[in-house]
This record gives C-alpha cells, sequence and structure tokens, in this order.
C-alpha cells in the first residue's frame, strides 16, 4: 500500500537526519579543542555532501580578521579529521575551505 510505503520512507529519512545530525556533533565535538588553539576563528561550518567525486565533509572557517591556512593548521585538522579513513583533501584558501573526501 502507498501509505506503508510513504511511512517506511519517513522513517528511513528520520533514521538517515539522526545520523547525520550524529556525526556533525561528534565531529564539533572533536574540533572544539581545535579551535581554543586558533583563536582566530569565529565559526566553523560543516556540511555533508556527495558528488561526482564522491562523498566528503566541508568544513568552512570564519575569522574576524586575515587568516591563511597553514602546514601546522592543516596537520592538526587532518589528525582530527580521521586520517585512515579519508583518501583525498581538497583546500581552497580562498575561500577557507577543506574538503574531506572519505572512502
Amino acid at each position: 500500500m502507498f501509505s506503508d510505503d510513504l511511512n517506511e520512507i519517513f522513517e528511513l529519512e528520520a533514521s538517515a537526519m539522526a545520523k547525520r545530525n550524529d556525526l556533525i556533533n561528534r565531529i564539533r565535538k572533536k574540533l572544539d579543542g581545535f579551535r581554543s588553539k586558533f583563536r582566530i576563528i569565529n565559526e566553523i561550518k560543516i556540511g555533508l555532501f556527495e558528488d561526482d567525486k564522491g562523498k566528503f565533509i566541508k568544513l568552512s572557517f570564519f575569522t574576524g580578521r586575515g587568516f591563511s591556512i597553514n602546514n601546522r593548521f592543516l596537520e592538526e585538522l587532518t589528525e582530527i579529521m580521521e586520517t585512515e579513513s579519508y583518501n583525498q583533501i581538497f583546500v581552497d584558501t580562498d575561500k577557507l575551505e577543506i574538503d574531506f573526501f572519505y572512502k
């Protein structure tokens, strides 16, 4: 019946949304200590995406003044983002965004 299928779809969507929020919260907790080291960062936005290149987590950094992504920043961040489970990163220094593509 349509109603059974519809209910199942909404249950799956609710479950997926709960897992998505859980993952974002886990990442946010890991990044809290990172933010305290780099006090210039006002906010970090976390996005979960999938495109033709694969599944990835996008981190966008918002700062109050001039900031650039340097090696120390990137090294500490890549450790937090579970280096053993992603296979590629893309750094956009102009937008202060980093994409972590996962296997």
